[in-house]
């Protein structure tokens, strides 16, 4: 098996130093019984991250309808909502070793036949490997605020990015977006006003009160904890 999958983040030219990642990677070493545990879940739910787009559903060998869950973490929620949700296929895609392999792990042992994982870099993903109007919801939940100034230019949810997801989705396709940063979700929603009417979307925002289904995720329990604002933004795609 090629595990060049493992190493997908290395910078080995200077011009991947020029561009803004909205993640960090931290290149840690990967213990030998780790690397020998995924290999064995990899082939039943690994996708190699490739330059060419084509129809994911070939990985689970039927039509039902695409899910995408960006920067699942440990992938408990994505599991679970794929256990729940039969009659949808899952693609999780995160730049986190110990994430993929708690979820592959976890995917393994429940049996799960509609999930799949990718290794990588969402925006790359997104611009190389998912076919237009193919996707019936994406799922961005909790992501990395980046609250400083000058950190800001790293969130995933740039207008650029929205513009590409919307792009992907299905005509009636959601997505949905959680966070417990308010100026994170102030600018999504400014970002989302801006681009309404050339998109032809219809837009939802509530706090603290889930405007789809998802299971608590890590994020979201220590949030509650801390006695943060949740703030729930739901689109669709008409």
């Amino acid at each position: 098996m090629d595990n060049s999958f493992l190493f997908t983040h290395k910078v080995t030219n200077d011009k991947c130093l020029k561009k803004i990642n909205s993640f960090v990677c931290r290149r840690r070493k990967i213990k030998e019984h780790h690397k020998k545990e995924i290999e064995k879940y990899w082939s039943l739910i690994g996708i190699m991250y490739t330059k060419f787009s084509f129809n994911l559903n070939d990985f689970f060998i039927n039509s039902n309808p695409l899910v995408i869950e960006i920067g699942f973490g440990t992938g408990m929620s994505l599991v679970e909502t794929a256990k729940r949700e039969k009659n949808n296929n899952y693609l999780g895609i995160e730049v986190y070793f110990p994430g993929i392999l708690q979820c592959a792990r976890a995917s393994y042992f429940l049996g799960l036949k509609n999930l799949r994982i990718i290794y990588y870099d969402a925006t790359e993903v997104f611009k190389n490997m998912i076919q237009d109007s193919s996707i019936k919801r994406i799922q961005i939940f909790f992501p990395d605020p980046w609250p400083k100034n000058k950190h800001k230019k790293r969130r995933l949810l740039n207008k650029q990015f929205i513009i590409l997801l919307f792009k992907k989705l299905k005509r009636g396709g959601n997505l949905c977006i959680s966070t417990d940063c308010k100026d994170y979700s102030d600018n999504v929603i400014k970002i989302l006003s801006s681009v309404k009417s050339c998109l032809n979307i219809t837009m939802k925002y509530n706090l603290n009160k889930k405007l789809f289904f998802c299971p608590t995720t890590v994020f979201e329990r220590k949030s509650k904890l801390l006695g943060k604002i949740n703030f729930y933004i739901l689109c669709k795609k008409l």
